[in-house]
């Protein structure tokens, strides 16, 4: 049953679900009392955590099915995770976030170079094959995200582009009964099925909507879309569409963020899925993002939005946050790994089991 709270209510025992998510490793190699002292293990943050004991388990999507990044778009994960070691373990969100169980690593390598393949012979791939390694390698992320489920874990997904993160909403959508997707993004994702394309990051929502579990498609920060689209949200109710303008001009005629948060937060269920197109931010954020546009959040602006989730008392059951510049880009990889960090830390303080 939905609880039907207020959006604007704020959740006073946030402290409480956060102690699930808290574990204490102070004697392990890479000890997580100095930022300086943590090693590059391989593990995002440098944490001690092995898989088993973590709460909060990332998995890497190094591919793109649209490589817009002249071939680095699918290192974006390996960008983040180097990115991570030198990140400062405090936050202002949540108490002790550094504490927060969290486990990543890169894939196996079959699967490393298969995204690497697929991102240098795109242009060459003929679309069928090209369809297929896609859906393969999908496969392979549901596989690993419904057993991860199944042993109540909280998955986040580091992309790679955003159509990867169907693998991961198929999963969700066969452990939850039902559940919204907040997206922050330049763009709407609700173009049409082709059986020519698959999915990709122009129609990946076109796909999500046709999960039975997916109930409500809030779309926040969007400013690049074609008349179809615009069409389509249109008499929809399960879509509810926050463009980038009206957003600015809300805020031009004196309204708060905090009121327009609340407005984007309303119509969501209990259990939230949050997609992150890295080009939901302003481009001196990521400079170097496939499909950038100008306008966007703030950075500090999509965090508080998504903070409101959780004190709302609403439960981010995963997250996607793709679109990150590859290898070549540390600039990028730093705003992408302290995205992924606080955000993993908000969604184990949002949960409960």
């Amino acid at each position: 049953m939905n609880r039907l709270i207020h959006p604007d209510k704020v959740n006073s025992t946030g402290a409480q679900h956060l102690n699930l998510f808290r574990m204490d490793k102070p004697n392990k190699k890479g000890s997580l009392a100095s930022n300086n002292s943590r090693s590059r293990n391989g593990q995002f943050l440098g944490m001690p955590y092995t898989r088993e004991e973590a709460r909060v388990i990332l998995l890497f999507a190094p591919w793109t099915v649209s490589q817009p990044l002249g071939g680095s778009g699918h290192s974006g994960p390996a960008n983040i995770l180097e990115s991570s070691y030198t990140l400062p373990l405090s936050g202002p969100d949540v108490p002790k976030a550094g504490k927060t169980g969290i486990y990543g690593r890169l894939p196996a390598e079959d699967i490393l170079e298969k995204g690497k393949q697929l991102a240098e012979n795109e242009a060459k791939i003929p679309a069928e094959e090209l369809i297929r390694t896609a859906d393969a390698l999908n496969g392979w992320l549901n596989r690993e995200a419904s057993g991860l489920l199944e042993n109540k874990k909280r998955v986040g997904l580091l992309g790679g582009d955003c159509s990867s993160q169907i693998g991961l909403l198929s999963a969700l959508a066969g452990r939850y009964s039902e559940f919204g997707i907040l997206h922050l993004g330049a763009g709407m994702g609700l173009g049409s099925i082709s059986s020519d394309t698959g999915c990709t990051p122009d129609n990946l929502f076109s796909h999500a909507l046709q999960l039975s579990s997916v109930s409500q498609l809030t779309l926040a920060g969007v400013r690049s879309y074609s008349a179809e689209e615009e069409n389509l949200t249109a008499g929809r109710e399960e879509i509810s569409v926050f463009y980038n303008h009206e957003i600015r001009r809300r805020l031009y005629r004196g309204h708060t963020f905090g009121q327009i948060c609340g407005d984007i937060i309303r119509g969501l269920p209990d259990q939230v899925y949050l997609s992150f197109d890295i080009n939901a931010l302003q481009p001196q954020y990521c400079p170097n993002a496939a499909r950038r546009f100008p306008g966007g959040f703030d950075f500090e602006e999509a965090l508080y939005l998504i903070k409101r989730l959780v004190d709302a008392e609403l439960e981010i059951i995963g997250f996607g946050l793709c679109g990150v510049a590859g290898r070549e880009h540390p600039w990028d990889g730093k705003v992408g790994a302290l995205l992924a960090y606080r955000i993993a830390a908000l969604m184990g303080s949002s949960s409960w089991l």
